[in-house]
C-alpha cells in the first residue's frame, strides 16, 4: 500500500478486472461510476486489469495502473489462453500488493481464487447476470459476491442456497442528474437504446412500429445501439421514418432529450441482470414502456410504467399510441418511477455499501 489516508492508515489497494472498458457497455459504464466514487475517496488506490485495450477515454479517472493482456479476454477462452491468463494473474499478485481483487466474470474470479495461496488478497465477484453453467470452470469461486438485481438474488437463493450468506445486493449506480426537469416536446419523443439483437426484442419492436400510422404522427421514435440486426434496423428506419442514432457513447447526455423509453427486451432478466437503460431512464424521469421480461416485476409495475406482453407487437404498438395520446398519464408515471428507483439506485448509498463490503474483507 502506497497512498496514505487522512486517518493515518494506508489506502486499500483494489484491482478491478474487466474484459474491456467500452463506455457503451453496461458493465463498464457502471464501473466508471464506481471508479469516479473511488477517486473521490482517499481510502482506496485503484488499478485495472483488462483483456483488451480501452475503447473509451479513462485518462480522467485516477487509476494507478492499467494492465492489459489478451489472455484475459473471456470471449476467447481455450486451454492455452487459460494458462496464459493464469500466469498473467500470478505475476499481477506477485508484483503488486493488492488487498482486494474485484472481478466481473466467473472466468477471472476462478483464476484469482485459485491463486489466493500466493497472497493475502480477497476476491469479490459482481454477478451482473446468471450465465448458464457450460464448460469446465466453476462459476462461483470468490470470497464475496455482489448481486446487482433482486431477480438474480432471488434465483440464486434457489440455485445456490449455500452461497446466500456470501451475497450482498448492491444495485448498479448511474452518473446522472437525478430527476432533471425537462421541457416536454410538442411531439412525444420515444427512445430505444439497446443492443440490436433478437434477445433484446428488436424484431418485436420493428413489427410494432410497422403497425403504427405512417403519417400525421404526434410522436417520434429514435433507436440507439449496434449489434447483429444493425443493418436491418437502418434500412427499416429509413423506410418507416424512424430516427437511427447508431452507437451513442454517452447515453446519459441524450436521455433528457426524450419523454419516454421503450424497452422491448425478451431475454430473461436472470441471465442479463436488470437492464441498466431502464434505471437510467427512470432516474432521469422518463416514462417507461417495458415488456414483461422475466424479473421485470421486481422493479416495474402498472403504477410506475407501461407493461406489455413481450411477444406481442400489436400490444406494444397500442401501448406506444396510448402513451403518445396521454402525456399527462406518462408524466405522472415518470414521477412515480423516479421515486421508486431513487430508493434502490442512489449512487452515494450504493457506493457506501460497496465501501462497507471492502472494509469488511480486510
Amino acid at each position: 500500500m502506497n497512498k496514505e489516508i487522512s486517518s493515518g492508515y494506508k489506502s486499500i489497494k483494489i484491482l478491478h478486472v474487466l474484459n474491456n472498458f467500452d463506455i457503451v457497455n453496461g458493465i463498464t459504464t457502471t464501473c466508471s461510476v464506481i471508479f469516479k466514487e473511488i477517486d473521490k475517496s482517499n481510502e482506496f488506490e485503484l488499478s485495472l486489469a483488462l483483456g483488451n485495450k480501452s475503447e473509451s477515454d479513462i485518462s480522467k479517472l485516477n487509476i494507478k495502473n492499467i494492465f492489459i493482456d489478451k489472455s484475459f479476454d473471456y470471449t476467447k477462452r481455450n486451454i492455452l489462453n487459460f494458462i496464459k491468463a493464469f500466469y498473467f494473474s500470478f505475476k499481477l499478485i506477485r508484483n503488486n500488493n493488492f488487498d482486494i481483487i474485484h472481478t466481473h466474470h466467473f472466468y477471472h474470479s476462478f483464476i484469482f481464487s485459485c491463486l489466493k495461496i500466493f497472497g493475502k488478497f480477497k476476491v469479490v465477484r459482481t454477478i451482473h447476470g446468471l450465465i448458464p453453467n457450460k464448460g469446465v470452470l466453476p462459476h462461483y469461486y470468490a470470497d464475496e459476491f455482489i448481486s446487482v438485481s433482486r431477480g438474480n438474488l432471488e434465483l440464486l437463493k434457489i440455485l445456490k442456497p449455500k452461497l446466500i450468506s456470501k451475497i450482498i445486493l448492491i444495485h448498479n449506480s448511474h452518473d446522472l442528474k437525478l430527476g432533471k426537469s425537462k421541457n416536454h416536446f410538442v411531439k412525444m419523443k420515444f427512445l430505444v437504446a439497446s443492443r440490436l439483437t433478437h434477445e433484446k426484442g428488436i424484431h418485436i419492436l420493428l413489427k410494432a412500429i410497422s403497425i403504427l400510422p405512417k403519417i400525421n404522427r404526434n410522436f417520434t421514435i429514435s433507436i440507439a445501439g449496434n449489434g447483429e440486426l444493425e443493418e436491418e434496423v437502418k434500412i427499416f428506419c429509413v423506410k418507416n421514418k424512424i430516427i437511427f442514432l447508431g452507437t451513442v457513447k454517452d447515453i446519459p447526455k441524450i436521455i433528457n432529450h426524450y419523454d419516454c423509453l421503450i424497452s422491448p427486451i425478451i431475454g430473461d432478466e436472470e441471465k442479463e441482470g436488470f437492464p441498466s437503460i431502464i434505471a437510467k431512464s427512470a432516474m432521469s424521469k422518463l416514462a417507461v414502456i417495458s415488456s414483461d421480461f422475466t424479473g421485470y416485476n421486481y422493479y416495474l409495475n402498472n403504477k410506475n410504467s407501461f407493461i406489455y406482453n413481450k411477444y406481442n407487437p400489436d400490444e406494444l404498438a397500442k401501448t406506444i399510441l396510448k402513451v403518445a395520446n396521454n402525456r399527462n398519464i406518462a408524466i405522472r408515471k415518470s414521477e412515480i418511477i423516479f421515486k421508486d428507483f431513487k430508493l434502490d439506485f442512489d449512487k452515494k448509498e450504493n457506493f457506501d455499501k460497496l465501501k462497507q463490503l471492502y472494509f469488511s474483507l480486510l
